[in-house]
């Protein structure tokens, strides 16, 4: 056994002296004219032998999108000298002799400018392949991908293999969401890409290409490795420089006359590019991409809202099939090159937006000894809303440095009202008022031996929704106040560097402070803001790290050690109603292993301990009678603490189309409520009834996407099978709680020929609970189903026939099956720039939604009425 491990320990020093011998070069090439990278560029290392003047290739590499490349070559023989080719379509060839010397284990090049080529060819015709590979980099012509159902560059991702679009525009691929969005190259629209993926058309884009692995910080590129990926959008030249974009506009009816515009347009060029939307509607589409999301406050340590609206269940249908609701959006953003590494980007939104819908809610929930409670409301409720948002950008990334600052405002002010059905009174109504400013500043520094330094700043601050609760009591109105606010302040700053070829450490320092107030009245008909509460959250943490890589292996691991400090107290005493100060300690570990260029294994362990407070401070108001008020305020400090373990295998073979991801992960979950409290107008109560609860998940989920491009056909498949055995509480009581959910989702798209499409899609999810509470033993199944399929066929030249169906079964509590079918159907005729399209939605004129469910011991009853049958008629004009 002992020799065994001495051989071993051998074998391991031969391996680390192999990988020292070896060298790399490194650098960027540039076109000469106007200073762009040269993707796609092809530089080859050869040696000429002195003696018999024969060249031989040793390495070669292709340009990335940043014109960077890298050779790594074993150490070089002496007696032989080096040479340098760089070659790249439509340039002159360039030759550089390099000397490599013996013992130097990294050079860098200067950067290179290739001068175009004077020799101008005929016109050449290249047939494109379905892809193209350059390292991390995957290219899809849009030729290859498009057919008669592809209109909108939503239309075209879908199509390509491991990309998924969802209805609001965002991107996922290989199930996870992109971390960035370029159009040639520039971050135009940041998170904001979805009103370009659904309006921009695709006979404007030349390909899509796919930045697997993507590092948006290129100071950070060999240090940080990123699992998600990045989508650079291509045009084509012809909609370089001039406006292009699209006026959409008609009528109809439904119950009444509708109207739908569209407004988009887009202007590119290689230093900038603007991207200007107006929506509006009074048929529901609800569509707020238009007014641009802008930065609404993601960023900033959660605060929560003071009124939540839950206890309704929005039903599994898209909105437009039971609200009603004017609609209009507006927004605009500029993004701008600034020098050769900066991007300065202004954007400013506005939204406005009325919805209504007529719904009928009955939960009945099991209290024990204390028996059934019934919540039950037939009632409208409506909402206005107007949104206005502005944002400054600007950042510079550069291999050495990366420079951000992201400041952005926000005004909002939000009504909403519940009528009664059958009285004349209102139920309730609730107005909120409140505005955000938020500041984010990021800086990293990468030093010539692979060293960072980073800071960070986030400086925040708003008034929490103002809200006005107000009731009809006979000929009165009973009145609540509700106001709010808070600012704080994040700043971070650290430290990483290598201390050998593979191995490298870190450390950083966070601080998170936040300081929240809140006031809440009396109720009355002329209620004032007499009781005040105010509270601190504060977070201090201490994080070393340490990163092993050699290539094919990378283990990342890291300690966070926290200061948690909470206190709320009421702003007539002195003490604090309740107060807390931990320090917890946190690991989490990664490992990545490539096995192949098309197979990679991630495995993760993460543990997690942290002190949480409630966000939530004012939940939604419970009307008894319809004339009372009764605001229940609760929330509980409790110290969380979770252990996840996941495994991951990941098959990514580009030339055949076939993206595969299986993954497997054990979450175990430990809560130990150590203080709740209530809040009410004139007093906060609180107690220190302690108790613990504990559970675990385990999950296997498998993603699979594949373009057979024989059988012109992309097949996607996600499933997923959970088990899980968690604790819960109710009136005192403790309780375990079984549950098993299955899921399985299958999306298919043919397309037989360019003049047919024909998509479908479904959604199986059965959900198997069982508990036993108060002495009894509950269990419930619940199984729904949705599909949906569209065909688009063009008969004719530029004619197009479409035809959808949306379908739901419904399983009710009595065992019994409700089905549902929308079916909608249109025809689209085209002519050069100009399109004609007429649709009819909801053809036979489904005009309602019912479900009667039980889950584990309670049941839950809804009744929405829908909008009826709605011919439309719409004429579009590209430019």
């Amino acid at each position: 056994m002992l020799l065994m491990r001495w051989r071993v320990f051998f074998l391991f020093l031969f391996v680390i002296c192999r990988s020292y011998a070896q060298t790399s070069i490194d650098g960027r090439v540039f076109d000469s004219e106007d200073k762009t990278p040269l993707i796609g560029a092809s530089i080859q290392l050869v040696e000429t032998d002195r003696q018999e003047g024969k060249e031989r290739l040793i390495v070669y590499a292709i340009a990335d999108d940043q014109g960077r490349y890298k050779l790594t070559l074993p150490s070089p023989d002496k007696g032989v000298r080096h040479l340098l080719l760089y070659r790249c379509m439509g340039f002159k060839a360039i030759s550089a002799e390099i000397n490599i010397p013996l013992h130097k284990t990294n050079i860098h090049c200067p950067d290179v400018y290739m001068v175009p080529s004077e020799t101008k060819l005929k016109e050449v015709t290249v047939e494109s392949s379905s892809v193209r590979l350059h390292g991390d980099t995957i290219k899809y012509p849009a030729h290859a991908y498009s057919d008669a159902g592809t209109r909108t560059l939503a239309d075209l991702i879908s199509r390509i293999p491991g990309l998924e679009v969802e209805a609001s525009g965002t991107v996922k691929y290989q199930g996870k969401t992109i971390n960035e969005f370029y159009i040639e190259g520039i971050p135009s629209v940041g998170n904001n890409y979805g009103l370009v993926v659904n309006n921009l058309d695709v006979d404007a884009v030349s390909g899509v290409e796919v930045l697997q692995n993507h590092q948006r910080v290129r100071a950070l590129k060999d240090i940080e490795v990123s699992d998600q990926a990045a989508l650079n959008i291509l045009l084509k030249e012809k909609y370089k420089l001039l406006p292009t974009g699209q006026l959409e506009a008609g009528g109809g009816y439904e119950d009444r006359f509708c109207y739908d515009t569209n407004l988009y347009g887009m202007l590119i060029s290689r230093k900038s590019q603007t991207v200007v939307s107006l929506i509006g509607d009074n048929h529901g589409s609800l569509r707020e991409e238009g007014g641009f999301a802008l930065a609404q406050g993601a960023d900033m340590p959660e605060a929560g809202s003071l009124i939540t609206m839950g206890g309704r269940t929005a039903p599994p249908i898209p909105e437009r099939r039971y609200v009603l609701g004017d609609d209009f959006s507006s927004g605009a953003m500029h993004a701008n090159r600034v020098g050769e590494h900066g991007i300065l980007r202004l954007g400013a939104g506005y939204s406005h937006q009325d919805a209504a819908f007529e719904v009928r809610n009955k939960n009945v929930y099991y209290s024990g000894d204390e028996g059934l409670v019934t919540i039950s409301e037939e009632s409208i409720p409506t909402t206005n809303k107007h949104d206005i948002a502005a944002e400054v950008y600007y950042t510079y990334n550069s291999d050495s440095l990366f420079l951000e600052n992201d400041l952005s405002v926000l005004g909002s002010h939000h009504s909403f009202r519940n009528d009664i059905v059958s009285h004349t009174q209102y139920l309730y109504g609730i107005k909120q008022v409140y505005g955000s400013f938020n500041n984010a500043f990021h800086y990293i520094r990468k030093t010539k031996k692979g060293k960072t330094r980073r800071f960070m700043t986030n400086l925040f601050g708003r008034t929490l929704p103002t809200g006005r609760i107000s009731v009809q009591q006979g000929e009165k109105s009973m009145v609540q106040l509700i106001d709010g606010y808070d600012f704080g302040c994040h700043f971070a700053g650290g430290y990483s560097g290598w201390i050998g070829k593979h191995l490298s450490i870190s450390t950083s320092m966070m601080l998170d402070a936040v300081y929240r107030g809140y006031g809440l009245s009396d109720i009355g008909e002329f209620p004032d803001i007499d009781n005040h509460y105010r509270g601190y959250d504060l977070n201090a943490s201490f994080v070393s790290g340490i990163v092993f890589d050699d290539g094919d292996l990378r283990i990342e691991s890291y300690l966070p050690l926290t200061f948690y400090g909470r206190s709320f107290k009421n702003g007539t005493q002195k003490q604090p109603v309740y107060s807390a100060k931990e320090i917890l300690p946190e690991w989490n570990t990664r490992l990545r292993y490539i096995l192949s260029s098309m197979l990679s294994l991630d495995w993760a362990f993460v543990y997690t301990n942290k002190l949480d407070m409630p966000a939530t401070l004012i939940s939604q108001p419970i009307i008894a009678d319809y004339n009372q008020i009764i605001t229940h305020t609760a929330g509980a400090i409790a110290r969380n603490r979770t252990y996840t373990t996941n495994l991951s295998l990941r098959y990514n073979n580009v030339l055949s189309g076939l993206n595969a991801t299986s993954s497997i992960s054990f979450v175990k979950i430990g809560s130990n409520l150590l203080k709740d409290f209530n809040v009410s107008p004139d007093q906060i109560s609180y107690t220190t009834q302690s108790y613990k609860s504990s559970g675990y998940t385990w999950t296997t989920s498998h993603f699979l996407s594949w373009r057979l491009r024989p059988l012109a056909l992309k097949a996607d498949l996600f499933g997923l099978y959970s088990y899980s055995k968690t604790e819960a509480m109710r009136a005192g009581i403790v309780y375990p709680i079984f549950s098993h959910r299955f899921l399985l989702r299958p999306k298919l798209i043919f397309t037989p020929f360019r003049s047919f499409s024909w998509e479908v899609s479904a959604n199986w999810e059965y959900l198997r609970m069982s508990h036993h509470y108060a002495g009894q033993s509950f269990r419930s199944d619940l199984t729904n189903l949705k599909g949906a399929s569209r065909i688009t066929w063009q008969a004719i030249s530029q004619c197009d026939l479409f035809a959808s169906i949306d379908y739901m079964r419904l399983e009710q509590k009595d065992r019994t099956r409700r089905n549902i079918f929308f079916v909608d159907a249109g025809i689209r005729y085209r002519f050069d720039r100009y399109e004609l399209s007429a649709t009819v939605d909801n053809i036979f004129d489904t005009d309602s939604y019912e479900n009667n469910y039980q889950v584990g011991m309670d049941s839950f009853y809804s009744f929405y009425y829908l909008r009826p049958r709605c011919y439309m008629f719409m004429a579009k004009i590209s430019f």
